[in-house]
């Protein structure tokens, strides 16, 4: 059976790459996806699951606010909560992902202070 989700938003906080007990690296975070406009616009809170190297990588490049389409899988689990009560989570495996956001400007300050230190590489091969 055919099981993918394709969801475009924005991360609702910066991703922290963790460790499992195995060494596995595990991210865990929750995109913010909005739908319709105006009077119609509602907002989805889409929680997702990246690991190994996608985990890495998505921790490396994408902090709160960031833009990324992900590609994966819907999966539930269950689990019991502090009190005891049990719960089900569902979540997007993800199996790819791309970025949305563009390269970013640079600012003025940014660009001046490459400038410098053009000009004292220039400076220290003469």
């Amino acid at each position: 059976m055919l099981n993918e989700t394709i969801i475009t938003g924005r991360f609702t906080n910066t991703p922290e790459l963790k460790t499992t007990p195995s060494g596995k690296s595990v991210t865990s975070f929750t995109l913010a996806n909005n739908t319709g406009y105006g009077d119609n616009e509602r907002t989805s809170w889409i929680d997702c699951v990246a690991w190994n190297k996608s985990a890495e990588n998505i921790c490396k490049f994408f902090t709160k606010g960031s833009r990324i389409t992900v590609v994966g899988e819907l999966t539930t689990r269950q689990y019991e909560d502090k009190n005891g009560n049990k719960r089900k989570a569902v979540e997007v495996l993800v199996n790819k992902f791309e970025f949305m956001d563009g390269k970013k400007k640079k600012t003025k300050q940014t660009r001046l202070r490459n400038y410098h230190r053009r000009l004292k590489t220039q400076d220290l091969k003469k």
